[in-house]
């Protein structure tokens, strides 16, 4: 629970997408379609 915490989830699952310098780029928070994921993986990717 202190992890759950420490990181500000509000519930499950939680998706959390990682830049190469390890920092969060993006968080999505709930169930999330194939489509959704893909998008927010490319936006993210985009900009590195």
């Amino acid at each position: 629970m202190k992890t759950f915490l420490s990181y500000g989830l509000r519930g499950t699952p939680t998706y959390f997408l990682i830049r190469p310098d390890s920092s969060v780029a993006l968080t999505l928070v709930g169930e999330q379609s194939y489509e959704i994921l893909r998008q927010a993986v490319e936006s993210i990717a985009l900009k590195s």
